[in-house]
């Protein structure tokens, strides 16, 4: 082999190897990018569950501090009925009122929650497209150097 030749080989070896480093490091990326995203996912799925959890237990309450007032209600009509019908009225009201409101905040809570789901989501989604982007150049590059590769063979 001439100097050439060798010089060549050399130059055409970096290169390989350049580019070699180049694939490891765009898959090591997207792995990284892979993982943080499986994770931002299950912390979603896990501050979903959560709240939804938190949100059954407040409804849960206020539907027993419902019946706790309507058992209070039928006590006091026992005791005074002209009294009991006023209150029990005003009472009644109240209570739709309190409930009304409750399941507002119930409602708001979960449509937040559904939000910021949805959003890790959309997030989750996007490096996960990051990620075979960063796969597909990868790919490209291997079937680059392979054809070069290739091609070189065919010239020796």
């Amino acid at each position: 082999m001439s100097v050439a030749s060798t010089v060549l080989r050399d130059e055409t070896l970096r290169q390989d190897a350049a580019t070699a480093r180049k694939r490891v490091d765009r898959l090591r990326d997207a792995a990284v990018l892979e993982a943080e995203a499986e994770g931002r996912r299950i912390q979603a799925e896990q501050e979903l569950e959560a709240r939804r959890q938190a949100a059954e237990q407040q409804a849960t309450q206020a539907e027993e501090r419902a019946e706790q007032r309507e058992e209070r209600i039928e006590a006091d009509e026992a005791a005074a009925k002209r009294n009991v019908r006023q209150q029990t009225e005003a009472q009644k009201q109240q209570a739709k009122k309190a409930e009304q409101a409750t399941q507002k905040r119930i409602d708001d809570r979960e449509r937040a929650a559904e939000q910021k789901r949805l959003q890790a989501e959309r997030q989750a989604l996007a490096e996960r497209k990051k990620a075979v982007e960063a796969k597909g150049k990868t790919l490209e590059l291997d079937k680059a150097a392979r054809e070069t590769k290739e091609k070189r063979q065919a010239r020796s």
